[in-house]
């Protein structure tokens, strides 16, 4: 189903991964991909919450943009967001904290000037969150307000 040059950051054991039903499976595979491709990417692959927690960018046309790189059957809008809203939460590998980064106006809350304008949603991933406590702020993570890394 993947594109063998495409990597993942494993969130779950594979074992269990592909146990999942196929949907489930095709979600931990898209977020994983994500999290893999932010990584290599020029920008910081995550912002650190003021409670510590580990976030990132997820809009539904970028799941989409995922679904059809990693070769998913289901492409669509509407299997995009349930991505995001169901099938994530319900595994415990991502949830909504309300925030956005709003287009335009510069600023902390604000996203990078570009071609295009939308309202990015912040995620947390509890996983991540784990492996980010009690340690050392990794290269690649930005600090979206007081880091609880430093100081």
């Amino acid at each position: 189903m993947r594109t063998p040059s495409l990597g993942r950051v494993s969130l779950l054991p594979r074992h269990i991964s592909q146990a999942l039903p196929e949907d489930d499976r095709v979600a931990v595979e898209t977020l994983e991909t994500h999290l893999w491709l932010r990584a290599r990417g020029p920008n910081p692959s995550l912002e650190i919450l003021p409670d510590g927690t580990a976030a990132i960018f997820l809009t539904t046309g970028r799941v989409q943009v995922l679904l059809r790189l990693i070769g998913s059957r289901r492409i669509g809008k509407d299997f995009a967001r349930q991505v995001t809203k169901e099938i994530l939460p319900r595994l415990g590998l991502l949830q909504d904290t309300g925030l956005v980064k709003k287009p335009g106006g510069g600023g902390r809350h604000h996203q990078p000037p570009g071609p295009h304008s939308y309202w990015w949603p912040l995620h947390k991933i509890p996983q991540l969150t784990r492996l980010l406590t009690n340690t050392k702020r990794p290269r690649g993570v930005e600090c979206r307000f007081p880091c609880p890394h430093e100081g």
